[in-house]
């Protein structure tokens, strides 16, 4: 019996699950997927959050712009000293695109819809900020520094948006 007749047998038993073989010949991607595969031999249905799961991707990807931005010119008035405005807001936009991206793997995020609603939040944050220090001084005054809020209370009015306390040392 030749090499060739020899491995074609054998692939003929294994494709057909007869005789004595210790491997299985999948075909086709059903076969391919675990997923599907353990799910076909349980005997269970497949559960599907994608729909679900999107739902709740754009708030949380909303938040977490927000949180970015927020944490980033915290970070920069309490650990970089700047008088300068331009470096100022480099600085907050660099470190808050950081975090952004920390928070995308650290959250989980895909896609470029919750890139795009983690802008718009931290575009909120960045233009809303200063009417939650309106809200909450006290609070605010426990994170930031005291002289930041002060400025902030007299540089901006409430319920408006202002990109004015963002320029602020």
């Amino acid at each position: 019996m030749s090499h060739q007749k020899a491995f074609a047998d054998r692939l003929a038993r294994i494709a057909a699950h007869s005789g004595n073989t210790n491997a299985t010949l999948h075909i086709g991607m059903d076969d391919q997927v675990p997923q599907a595969a353990l799910a076909r031999v349980a005997g269970l249905p497949q559960v599907n959050l994608g729909g679900n799961l999107a739902l709740l991707m754009v708030p949380m990807a909303l938040v977490s712009g927000v949180i970015s931005w927020v944490w980033a010119h915290w970070a920069r008035i309490t650990v970089v000293e700047t008088t300068d405005p331009v470096m100022a807001l480099g600085a907050d936009i660099g470190a808050g695109l950081i975090v952004m991206l920390l928070l995308r793997l650290a959250l989980g995020f895909t896609g470029t819809g919750t890139l795009l609603a983690q802008a718009i939040g931290a575009v909120a944050g960045f233009a809303l900020l200063h009417n939650a220090v309106h809200l909450w001084p006290e609070h605010f005054a426990l994170l930031f520094p005291q002289h930041w809020v002060d400025t902030v209370l007299s540089l901006t009015q409430p319920n408006t948006v202002s990109l004015v306390a963002l320029l602020l040392p």
